[in-house]
């Protein structure tokens, strides 16, 4: 169980909301309560420059509490806001490159967002990845579109040639976007008009493209200020193999996605 703060007054008396993260539900409770100062425990995280109070303990008054606790369904959206609480209150004690985001996501960090992906898409970047594996000099956008089944060039960007390890594709500004199962929220891409990384293949299977000049990179943002501000940012490298692919975005954040 946590208990976190929106608002206080003098760190007594707080809106709270208690959260039970147990099993496949949680449990929440707002209200004002009246709290021993004894009780609050300050986090200062001096890379985002943002201070967090935690409490513990037992609450000094119960009598204002309103309304009653309720038992409600997670949902993927309230998972992200929990998620949104954890990173305030836990610090980004990793690089995330491919080997600080692989380590973790497999350690279940706040950091890192992790989601299944099935159907065209899972389809679609597995036969890119083995396209790659074949080290080709360009991937053609008949190709592409064809891995994907599009109808048409989203971008009509054209070809992406792969020249001395170095992935680059130019043409107009696009921005690809498409709305997130379930939470209501859009996410976009944008693509500058000279995309440009260094791309190579590990031992293991894994493509690697690291997007190393800022003015190069395509940038990821979601339309919810809190998804947007935990995800969103310039995406500084792709990585993926046959089961997943992973993105590093901004200073601290990681997704990963298994394909299915």
């Amino acid at each position: 169980m946590s208990i976190s703060a929106s608002t206080c007054v003098d760190l007594t008396v707080c809106e709270l909301t208690k959260t039970d993260t147990g099993g496949d539900s949680y449990t929440v409770l707002t209200g004002k309560m009246n709290l021993a100062p004894q009780s609050w425990n300050k986090t200062d995280n001096f890379v985002s420059g943002r201070s967090s109070w935690s409490v513990f303990g037992k609450l000094v008054d119960r009598s204002s509490l309103e309304p009653a606790p309720q038992l409600i369904p997670a949902s993927k959206f309230a998972v992200i806001r929990l998620n949104h609480l954890r990173r305030l209150m836990t610090p980004a004690a990793f690089t995330n490159d491919y080997p600080g985001c692989t380590a973790a996501c497999e350690a279940g960090s706040p950091y890192c967002f992790r989601k299944e992906l099935s159907g065209i898409e899972a389809s679609g970047l597995r036969q890119l990845h083995k396209y790659l594996l074949k080290n080709p000099q360009a991937i053609s956008a008949g190709d592409l579109m064809g891995m994907f089944s599009l109808k048409s060039d989203p971008c009509a960007r054209g070809d992406t040639a792969i020249s001395k390890g170095i992935l680059s594709n130019a043409g107009d500004v696009c921005t690809l976007e498409g709305e997130i199962p379930a939470l209501n929220i859009t996410g976009r891409i944008q693509i500058p008009s000279s995309l440009e990384g260094k791309y190579q293949l590990n031992g293991v299977g894994v493509a690697l493209l690291e997007f190393e000049d800022r003015d190069r990179r395509p940038k990821l943002s979601f339309s919810d200020k809190y998804v947007n501000a935990d995800w969103g940012g310039d995406i500084k490298s792709v990585f993926g193999s046959n089961n997943d692919i992973g993105f590093s975005v901004g200073e601290k954040s990681c997704l990963s996605f298994k394909l299915r």
